[in-house]
């Protein structure tokens, strides 16, 4: 991929000269300035890859992966054709790198085949400096693509179900389920499917409804009214830090934290009163309200303004995820937690300890440190551990202060490049199953992800998830189950039973929280 000129490595054109888009133009090349290199982590970091490949890349709880068979004939008969079906193809959705006009809503971002020559190796060398193999870059990253999909596709046969909860993370259609099982049986699992999206369409009335918002768009037709609606909702849900798992609480209504936000924020932005706070960070949640107010007052509700697709990447892209999943502009939504699984999974998630050189009386002495599980112990040597103070519950405790986990460095050194290349991963890996039309294409972006997030949340060290909340036809199954001792947090099991048929991984979630990730120094 290293390349003499400003030429993309993909196509040997100009950059921008990829995505085809009629009525807005790519950003122009920047984010150039080469990576920095740390030989060693370099080397520590392709240990563990090499480790990571070095392990079979069979699907777990035995669904195993023959080689012998087509790729994308595997993936038919897996059932991942059931989970992500091809809804885009079925609605003529162009190419990227065909002539479109962009969705409402979506902003387009800028693919690996749109990067200068000097973007594209910033992007290779921050891949390479944290594991991947630099011989060949792209089959590297689709080798992590091909088994995350096994992964997901593997836990959702074991699940007895075509598609999990998550899976309306980013909203859709109902797919088939799995009719070996009694139809009944699957009743929950089909309200999860949809909830979801209908929440976020719920908000969309709520906001396009409201009198104020009413007033403030009279001017419009009632779909661009509704558009701008979709917009506000979308860039809430984006800048409320996304999470639109849905809760199930005995006796409650479902509910989604994060949606619920949004739209509260949204509101507030409408009315201009005070935030109420639902969850997440504050910050987040006035930063929403005031976008939704700007767009008020100016009466430009295109969202296109909030969030930069080099410096942003992942807001953005979960944006466009929101408004439109089928649009040729979808693109892969990569954060911390997505490079765990589909860019770098042998990366720790668990966050740096800021260290620095105390004096006698104290006092910090040059440059703060960011120590890692993985951090030699010649690198810590003569470094203390600092803590900050923070207001818990009517008294004052130290914590350790905190800096980037591992993925997350590497996402904001690679800034926009990285997200990129994994995108262009993503669509190679789908074509190959047979899951997309080409290439060139977006399809099945955000399902295949989605699936793939459902898979990774009962994996995280930091939240406590269990396979009943991804996969709620277990809390139906549980009455042809054998009960479970009072132990555990059978909270997660609904009614305390588990399927008998099940595997060990579809029992309780012992995982406590974001205390269990925390090393000792």
């Amino acid at each position: 991929m290293t390349q003499k000129s400003g030429k993309n490595p993909f196509t040997g054109r100009e950059a921008n000269s990829f995505t085809q888009v009629t009525n807005r133009d790519l950003p122009a090349p920047r984010n150039v300035r080469p990576a920095k290199r740390d030989v060693g982590l370099q080397r520590r970091t392709r240990t563990s890859a090499k480790e990571y490949f070095s392990q079979p890349s069979d699907a777990p709880m035995g669904y195993r992966v023959d080689d012998t068979i087509h790729p994308g004939y595997q993936t038919f008969i897996t059932g991942a054709k059931h989970m992500m079906p091809n809804t885009a193809a079925s609605k003529n959705v162009p190419a990227i790198n065909e002539p479109h006009e962009a969705e409402s809503g979506v902003t387009v971002q800028r693919r690996a085949e749109d990067l200068s020559g000097k973007e594209a190796k910033k992007g290779r060398d921050v891949l390479v400096q944290y594991g991947h193999d630099p011989k060949d870059l792209m089959e590297s990253l689709r080798s992590v693509h091909r088994r995350a999909l096994n992964h997901g596709i593997a836990q959702n046969i074991a699940a007895g179900v075509h598609e999990s909860s998550s899976q309306r993370f980013y909203g859709g259609q109902v797919t088939t389920s799995d009719m070996d099982h009694d139809p009944g049986s699957l009743e929950a699992h089909e309200n999860g499917v949809m909830a979801a999206n209908d929440r976020f369409h719920q908000g969309v009335q709520r906001i396009e409804s409201h009198p104020d918002f009413a007033s403030q768009t009279a001017h419009l037709s009632p779909r661009a009214r509704h558009s701008a609606a979709v917009n506000v909702m979308a860039q809430a849900t984006a800048d409320t830090s996304p999470n639109t798992k849905w809760r199930d609480k005995p006796g409650a209504k479902w509910e989604w934290p994060n949606m619920q936000q949004a739209e509260a924020s949204a509101t507030a932005g409408i009315e201009g009163t005070t935030v109420p706070f639902i969850s997440g960070r504050v910050q987040n949640h006035a930063k929403a309200a005031e976008r939704v107010a700007q767009a008020m007052h100016t009466g430009d509700f295109s969202v296109h303004q909030h969030g930069d697709p080099v410096t942003a990447p992942k807001t953005v892209a979960f944006r466009g995820a929101l408004v439109d999943k089928d649009s040729p502009d979808a693109f892969e939504v990569s954060d911390v937690h997505d490079a765990s699984i589909h860019v770098a999974p042998w990366l720790p998630t668990s966050k740096a300890h800021m260290h620095a050189k105390l004096d006698e009386d104290g006092q910090q002495v040059g440059h703060k440190v960011s120590v890692y599980e993985d951090t030699p112990k010649a690198k810590r040597r003569g470094l203390t551990p600092l803590t900050k103070e923070v207001s818990r519950v009517g008294k004052v405790i130290d914590i350790p202060q905190w800096d980037l986990s591992r993925p997350e460095a590497m996402l904001a050194e690679g800034r926009s490049t990285v997200h990129a290349l994994n995108d262009l991963a993503s669509r190679q890996v789908l074509t190959e199953r047979g899951l997309s039309r080409g290439v060139n294409y977006a399809d099945n972006v955000h399902q295949t992800q989605a699936l793939t997030w459902g898979a990774q949340q009962l994996h995280r060290p930091d939240v406590n998830v269990s396979p009943a909340d991804q996969y709620p036809v277990t809390r139906k199954w549980a009455n042809e189950g054998i009960s479970v001792p009072d132990k555990g947090d059978i909270r997660n099991l609904g009614r305390g039973h588990v399927h008998d048929q099940l595997s060990r991984e579809y029992g309780p979630n012992d995982r406590k929280g974001r205390e269990q990730s925390v090393w000792p120094t």
